[in-house]
């Protein structure tokens, strides 16, 4: 599996990664976002942890639904794409 990895990011032409949702470019591709914010906390001895949080600051509201698009523009229609993405979900 790695080595198929290595030859599709040898191949990408495009690249865009974060490593926190405070990263200066974390919404260069963002076109909308709904009850989400961005959010910092403790990773309990790891360090710190940042994700998009599924409500506003000041909403108490139980089980509200959060989202994030994000739009990739490419010059025309592109032949190859190659998607990682971690991605980790708790419900509190």
């Amino acid at each position: 599996m790695e080595a198929l990895e290595s030859r599709a990011m040898l191949a990408a032409d495009f690249d865009y990664g974060l490593y926190t949702v405070y990263d200066a470019n974390a919404n260069q591709y963002l076109v909308s976002s709904s009850n989400v914010f961005k959010n910092m906390e403790s990773d309990y001895g790891s360090g710190q942890m940042t994700y998009w949080h599924p409500r506003a600051p000041d909403d108490i509201t139980p089980n509200r639904t959060g989202s994030l698009t994000y739009r990739f523009d490419f010059g025309g229609v592109p032949s190859r794409v190659f998607v990682e993405s971690h991605l980790v979900t708790w419900r509190y």
